[in-house]
């Protein structure tokens, strides 16, 4: 719901941070129309990736870790792209609830995934995006030392991933974070998109 409406809301010239319930009212309705029209196959969730790895699917909503992942291991056609009129900015968090019995512990995983060694393993697994300064460098130092000792596919495998786990600044500009929802615009807006998916 969050990612149709807010790529809609932005085609539409609202940011989806600012949106009001107008306002998704009326990318609700430019989505209806597309169904109208079977513009679309379907509304997909994370069943979207063999679908667009097997080049059953011309174009998805996707997640750029999955497209990294796809371009490396199933289908070196897939791209990455933001749309011009702009693209919605998510990322996992980590957080500790307030009453949590063994907050060092959490610390010390916090720590322990933002020190830049285990912050590159994990890129290197998962192609995703990090906030972790220096780790596309550390992937590159790790291509060439897979090269040095004969290893060529993994080097070309880590030289193709090192810039894409981070963001350019290109692409950073032109994403926007969702809107904040109070429980009864979540549930307003939840409402809207089930008429869209014909729930």
């Amino acid at each position: 719901m969050r990612d149709m409406f807010g790529l809609t809301l932005l085609s539409l010239g609202v940011e989806p941070e600012n949106a009001t319930v107008d306002d998704v009212t009326q990318a609700q309705q430019l989505l209806l129309d597309a169904n109208g029209r079977n513009q679309f196959r379907g509304y997909y969730g994370n069943e979207y990736y063999d679908a667009l790895a097997a080049g059953d699917l011309a174009l998805s909503v996707a997640w750029s870790g999955d497209i990294s992942q796809m371009a490396l291991y199933d289908n070196p056609n897939v791209r990455f792209v933001i749309p011009e009129t702009g693209g919605m900015r998510w990322n996992d968090n980590l957080a500790i609830p307030k009453n949590a019995g063994r907050p060092d512990n959490a610390h010390k995983l916090l720590n322990y995934w933002y020190d830049p060694t285990a912050a590159t393993i994990l890129s290197e697994y998962i192609g995703y995006f990090t906030p972790v300064n220096g780790v596309s460098d550390r992937i590159l130092a790790d291509a060439q030392t897979a090269r040095d000792e004969g290893d060529t596919e993994t080097a070309d495998l880590y030289e193709t991933l090192a810039p894409t786990v981070v963001p350019t600044d290109d692409q950073l500009n032109n994403t926007f974070p969702d809107k904040q929802l109070t429980e009864d615009e979540e549930a307003e807006w939840n409402d809207l998109f089930l008429e869209v998916i014909g729930g």
